[in-house]
């Protein structure tokens, strides 16, 4: 055996099909699966094939998407996982005797936790597919650590599941970077003219969460939103739509920051009735995702820092999504308004940041509420710094921008991350060793 099958019941004329989706459509409706294809043909020893040139010897992987949709499986267990793909009982077999893994792709979601993984088990118990014939990818950087933790409590003595983790937004942010080189569009030209920065911050917001709100509220008590291109809706997004948006709003606004700021109702309702503040208009979470828009790319050539407010800040799960990746491939520098240690990470995997121009110990400060009180006096420095400051900064971090844009733009096609997919490999491929 030289190769490891990622194995695909149907495949479009250019890319396999989701193996799990509602194949009862015409041919034009239904989803490709064109980025675990890409991300597998960038690993020798892998190869995407359809599922019926399966023999009983081969070593293969048979991937089904997960998300955390109120209607997805995750959320209603009760549905037959298997029973969405078109599976032969050939391949079913293999995976629970023979040379077969179940790939659970959730590696856009940082989330892990037993709401996710006790269906997985369970499912797996029911259908009589052996654990350590499952592998199950997250974009949670702790997720091995998490998963030890779960099969303490749970005494899976035999031991689990496999947990594959990954840096998808990363990955995808260069590949898409990618795409777009080739296809010859146009890009955001570098700013090297200081006179075309109009304002201190960019800090993109649309979904209400706990951080962003009260990075708002910061933002309106220290003056800092004239000098701000600054997004945020109006809306909540809060499931009880029944709700009173200014209500919820009030509910979200922490009292600790109200009480330390000495703010008033007033206050927060005045700068509540601010709202909405566009720069584009508001789009679904693909349009949000974009890395380039036509609307919003003038800003970063436009404004001296992005204050990067990531989907995760208060539950210390490190989980970088295109928020962090959009500055670094504008070659804008930022203040990552992220879970406790994010920065850290980020130097992990090669990247620089801004500690030689302003205080970036706000990552070690694992308290939620006091890592963004120090993110607003952060901010508030910023702001007062003199032209002449502003000016060095701008043109002495270009080194680093650079830098960080050149890392993100070489991982794809050529320099992908060794990860678990990698050590798969190598222990079934090359060193010849089972994997059962």
């Amino acid at each position: 055996m030289s190769r490891i099958i990622v194995a695909f019941d149907y495949f479009s004329p250019q890319y396999p099909l989701l193996n799990n989706q509602d194949f009862n459509r015409p041919l034009s409706e239904l989803e490709v699966d064109n980025g675990t294809y890409e991300f597998f043909g960038k690993i020798s020893g892998y190869e995407c094939h359809p599922s019926v040139i399966l023999k009983d010897q081969d070593y293969f992987i048979y991937p089904i998407r997960l998300g955390l949709h109120p209607d997805e499986w995750l959320n209603h267990p009760e549905i037959d996982i298997l029973a969405t793909t078109n599976m032969s009982l050939h391949t079913f077999n293999a995976l629970r005797g023979r040379n077969g893994f179940i790939f659970f792709d959730l590696g856009n979601e940082a989330a892990l936790n037993d709401s996710i993984l006790d269906p997985i088990h369970d499912y797996c118990k029911r259908k009589e597919i052996p654990l350590k014939k499952v592998i199950l990818q997250t974009g949670n950087v702790r997720g091995e650590e998490i998963y030890q933790d779960y099969c303490y409590r749970k005494q899976l003595s035999n031991g689990g599941l496999r947990i594959a983790t990954c840096e998808y937004f990363e990955w995808m942010t260069s590949r898409l970077m990618s795409q777009h080189r080739n296809a010859n569009l146009p890009i955001l030209p570098i700013n090297t003219d200081y006179s075309k920065v109009k304002k201190t911050f960019l800090c993109l917001n649309r979904v209400h969460r706990w951080h962003r709100v009260n990075l708002y509220v910061l933002f309106n008590a220290y003056n800092l939103l004239d000098h701000s291109y600054y997004t945020m809706d109006n809306k909540s997004h809060m499931e009880a739509e029944t709700i009173n948006l200014e209500d919820a709003w009030r509910t979200i606004v922490d009292k600790n920051i109200f009480n330390k700021l000495k703010l008033t109702d007033k206050f927060v309702d005045d700068i509540y009735n601010k709202l909405p503040l566009k720069i584009d208009e508001f789009g679904a979470p693909d349009v949000m995702a974009e890395l380039y828009n036509s609307s919003v790319d003038p800003c970063y050539n436009n404004s001296l820092i992005s204050v990067v407010t990531e989907t995760n800040f208060d539950n210390n799960e490190v989980f970088l999504t295109e928020k962090t990746f959009k500055p670094i491939l504008h070659r804008h520098p930022f203040i990552l308004v992220g879970a406790y240690k994010s920065l850290a990470h980020l130097h992990s995997l090669g990247y620089k940041t801004f500690s030689d121009f302003f205080d970036e110990s706000y990552d070690d400060i694992e308290d939620p509420v006091e890592r963004l009180l120090a993110i607003g006096e952060l901010c508030k420095e910023i702001q007062s710094w003199d032209d002449a400051k502003k000016r060095t900064f701008f043109f002495k971090s270009m080194p680093i921008t650079t830098h960080n844009h050149e890392l993100l733009s070489s991982l794809y096609p050529d320099n992908m991350r060794r990860n678990f997919w990698h050590k798969m490999r190598d222990f079934a491929v090359f060193e010849k060793h089972k994997l059962k």
